[in-house]
């Protein structure tokens, strides 16, 4: 099972905002189909640009949780 993540623009990561996400443009980030092309759907990864200018993969973040939320 795929490990799915969470995360949306304006939720605090990495020590700062996420402002953007986008799908990568290089085709190293999708499955290459059984006739030989790659099929620009479902990406491996997707691209988040911070407010900072930052630019990473979703594989590399990490969200901050509120701090006026309770942890049980």
């Amino acid at each position: 099972m795929r490990n799915y993540r969470h995360f949306a623009v304006g939720m605090k990561a990495n020590g700062s905002k996420i402002k953007r996400i986008v799908k990568p443009t290089d085709d190293s980030a999708y499955q290459m189909q059984w006739y030989g092309k790659v099929r620009y759907e479902n990406p491996r990864y997707y691209r988040i640009e911070l407010e900072d200018g930052r630019i990473i993969k979703d594989t590399e973040l990490v969200v901050e949780l509120p701090t006026s939320e309770a942890v049980h």
